[in-house]
């Protein structure tokens, strides 16, 4: 009897459990970060709560720099150091497609001439970069410019210009990324094949309202790409 009234008594009980997190450390963390800071301590795979943290904190405004500090200061409070590498790429994966998805909804269109935005251009341009490891070769812009002799001298005017030379474009390229970059021109994003000269002749019978039409050969890495339409945008 006496041994086992030892065993009854060391025996562990509901309350002797405890949580994943001690309080005072629970009680440091941002809101995000607690079910972060739990998968450390249980061992558990964090993949998924890195993913949440880094959507919630995109879809609170904030800028990936902040938001890797953060989980960098859960971590050292959690764990006595930086976070696993596999968790910190999960955050930002899931941080980068919120606010790419947010920008999608908000920038995808130009309101006065229903083309897409520079904006959305950019992103379309970067994307199918990073999906075929570089696309000089592949692809070009063709871009038409409105003719300075058209008096299109208001933002209504030029805006309607642009929407013409937009149809033309998605007339002879139906299935390619149009979109209005600057003031006064319209770019696409073609593939190169046999028939783009021949198409682009059909494009200069088409939008009479152009100035000038002419093809322009992209460079070997993305961000050389980004900075040419950027520089497309301005001048």
């Amino acid at each position: 009897m006496g041994l086992f009234a030892t065993r009854s008594r060391t025996a562990p009980t509901a309350t002797t459990i405890q949580p994943p997190l001690p309080e005072r450390i629970e009680r440091q963390l941002a809101p995000w970060f607690v079910a972060v800071g739990e998968g450390w301590v249980t061992g558990a795979d964090n993949a998924a709560a890195c993913e949440i943290a880094g959507r919630q904190l995109a879809e609170s405004g904030t800028s990936l720099d902040e938001a890797l500090e953060g989980l960098r200061a859960a971590s050292r409070l959690v764990l006595g150091g930086d976070p696993p590498f596999a968790d910190v790429q999960a955050l930002c994966r899931a941080w980068s497609e919120a606010t790419l998805s947010y920008l999608h909804q908000i920038s995808c269109e130009d309101p006065m001439t229903g083309l897409a935005t520079t904006t959305h251009l950019r992103t379309v341009l970067a994307e199918i970069y990073r999906g075929h490891g570089g696309i000089s070769d592949a692809h070009a812009l063709v871009i038409s410019e409105i003719d300075a002799r058209s008096g299109l001298g208001t933002t209504m005017d030029q805006a309607l210009g642009l929407t013409r030379i937009g149809e033309a474009h998605r007339t002879v390229f139906p299935l390619c990324a149009v979109g209005r970059i600057g003031t006064h021109r319209v770019a696409g994003l073609i593939p190169r094949d046999d028939m783009l000269g021949r198409r682009v002749r059909l494009l200069k019978q088409l939008a009479d309202d152009a100035g000038r039409i002419w093809i322009e050969g992209l460079p070997a890495s993305e961000r050389s790409a980004v900075l040419l339409i950027d520089e497309l945008s301005r001048s």
